[in-house]
């Protein structure tokens, strides 16, 4: 059996006094890519975060044969971690302003007050630490995430797309060996979308292998394993071939309709008549 990037069995996983994962099994093998499903609130992102190494693990077993095994460009450098070949993309955009006296967050585009102090998409990915002789360099990812026509743009007046674009190419200017995207398709056109499937591909044959948290119906073609959570436990594997959406839980069935009170709210009297909504003196 070849060496696995990294293995759980039967870890529990904390943060600060609280439980996220109590019995937490996962292994990925080389040449797997899988997809995380379940409701909101299932452990995706939780899930996603702890393959990072942003919580601590105690109990059971947690390994990273693979990721743990350190590059060329790795050899010299004595702080080197496993954690350094991970890149996560989560759903929330953050970039520090240009006089780092804070973080401005992305939902803040439209202060235009604010903008001047923002960098622009050529500095955030000048930013950077470039690895040498890696297959992501910053033409490429320029490159591949259409950004050419951004480069003198500030990161607040971007679109959503463009923001996910941009935060993609700082991941993979990394050159990580495994990337973990937390709903990447949220908030994208369909072009966007159409457009994602040949980029997976694309990294995926750069040698990076892909798990993200998606819908069962934006599943990638990238994909080749499906991982169903609910209640923060995985409580299914199996081969992305034979993964059919009706084998996620089903929500709750809405609470049933009070026809009487919905005929007496029909037969109400409606709110009086006004000439005038606002008034100016």
């Amino acid at each position: 059996m070849p060496l696995p990037l990294l293995a759980f069995a039967h870890c529990t996983v904390r943060y600060l006094n609280r439980v996220l994962f109590a019995d937490l099994s996962f292994r990925l093998e080389p040449g797997q890519h899988w997809a995380l499903l379940g409701p909101s609130g299932a452990g995706k992102s939780t899930l996603l975060a702890t393959l990072a190494g942003r919580y601590v693990v105690t109990g059971g077993t947690a390994t990273y044969p693979l990721l743990a095994a350190p590059g060329a460009d790795d050899l010299a450098n004595p702080l080197f971690s496993w954690r350094k070949r991970v890149a996560l993309v989560g759903p929330q955009a953050t970039f520090r302003a240009s006089n780092h006296h804070g973080q401005l967050y992305y939902q803040q585009r439209y202060n235009a007050a604010a903008a001047q102090e923002v960098p622009t998409v050529r500095e955030y990915l000048r930013a950077v630490p470039a690895l040498a002789a890696a297959p992501w360099t910053y033409e490429r990812v320029v490159e591949v995430l259409r950004l050419g026509s951004l480069q003198g743009e500030r990161l607040i007046k971007l679109s959503n797309g463009e923001t996910q674009r941009l935060r993609l190419a700082a991941a993979l200017l990394r050159n990580p060996r495994l990337l973990l995207l937390d709903a990447p398709l949220s908030g994208l056109d369909a072009a966007t979308r159409a457009w994602f499937d040949a980029f997976l591909a694309e990294v995926a044959a750069s040698g990076i292998t892909v798990i993200m948290a998606t819908a069962p119906a934006e599943i990638p073609a990238l994909i080749t394993h499906v991982a169903v959570l609910a209640g923060q436990r995985i409580t299914k594997t199996l081969p992305r071939a034979a993964f059919w959406p009706e084998q996620l839980p089903s929500a709750a069935a809405p609470a049933p309709l009070d026809a009487d009170e919905l005929r007496a709210l029909a037969s109400a009297a409606g709110p009086g008549r006004y000439d005038t909504l606002i008034c100016l003196r």
